[in-house]
């Protein structure tokens, strides 16, 4: 038996999964740990692995399942979200596999992942401000958890950050809020400022000379640029084609479960 500890970043998987491993005498892993070198480097530095991206970290899991379960058994923290995901790790239910799906409010969550500094999903958003961003989704037509992800998406400071003009979001908020970007010719140092389709965005004249901000744009091509965003790398601009649909957004987010919590 392969006993699956899975949950969201910052519930506690690796902790339980390691109290649990040595209750019962089982050999504890870390599905991070399987991680190849480019997918840890695209997270390091804030970028959303796509479904290509897992697919050979499940593959290669999966064979470890197998394995394991004919070695006795272990326990394995991993996030394992999507349905999906999980049928490729227990090879659509032919593996023992038992998953233990840990939860945690918000508070204990987001306390546990402003502590850790190693992680991959810093939070980065105070609380008053999700819940504004919430309040927003909720009253525009559609699904409210898939309005909540869109409306984060086009923050000016995550527009950027995916153009590939800084780093990580962090970079790109300092980079914002020092007046380094213009929106359709006008001065914006707003993070949040939400960014409408079609709008261009592009680096203010005196900044394109900046390093952090050449440099940055040297690795657009290994992080992979979103479809609904257009760059012009040689004239440092990009453009919002459109805004992005649930169904662009591949990050590993349980967004039903947000709408739970707020509507409380």
């Amino acid at each position: 038996m392969v006993f699956i500890v899975m949950g969201v970043s910052g519930c506690g998987k690796t902790t339980v999964g390691k109290l649990l491993a040595g209750r019962i005498a089982f050999p504890f892993h870390d599905a991070d740990d399987f991680h190849s070198q480019g997918n840890l480097e695209k997270m390091n530095n804030g970028v959303p692995l796509t479904d290509e991206d897992r697919v050979p970290w499940l593959f290669d899991l999966a064979v470890h399942v197998a394995q394991w379960n004919r070695h006795g058994g272990a326990v394995l923290a991993c996030s394992a979200l999507k349905k999906q995901y999980r049928d490729m790790l227990d090879w659509n239910g032919k593996e023992e596999v038992a998953y233990i799906h840990l939860k945690g409010d918000r508070d204990l969550i987001l306390g546990r992942m402003k502590d850790r500094t190693d992680h991959f999903f810093p939070p980065s958003l105070l609380e008053s401000q999700f819940r504004n961003y919430f309040k927003k989704s909720d009253r525009q037509k559609g699904v409210t958890g898939s309005n909540l992800l869109i409306m984060l998406e086009r923050r000016l400071d995550n527009i950027v950050f995916r153009l590939g003009f800084a780093n990580s979001r962090a970079e790109a908020r300092q980079l914002v809020m020092h007046s380094h970007f213009r929106i359709n010719g006008k001065k914006v140092n707003i993070p949040s400022y939400l960014v409408s389709a079609g709008s261009v965005i592009e680096v203010s004249e005196k900044s394109r000379n900046m390093a952090r901000i050449k440099e940055s744009l040297e690795t657009v091509a290994r992080r992979g640029l979103p479809q609904w965003l257009e760059l012009d790398k040689a004239n440092f601009r990009g453009v919002l084609k459109a805004l992005p649909t649930r169904e662009d957004l591949v990050m590993p987010i349980q967004e039903q479960l947000i709408v739970e919590l707020y509507s409380k």
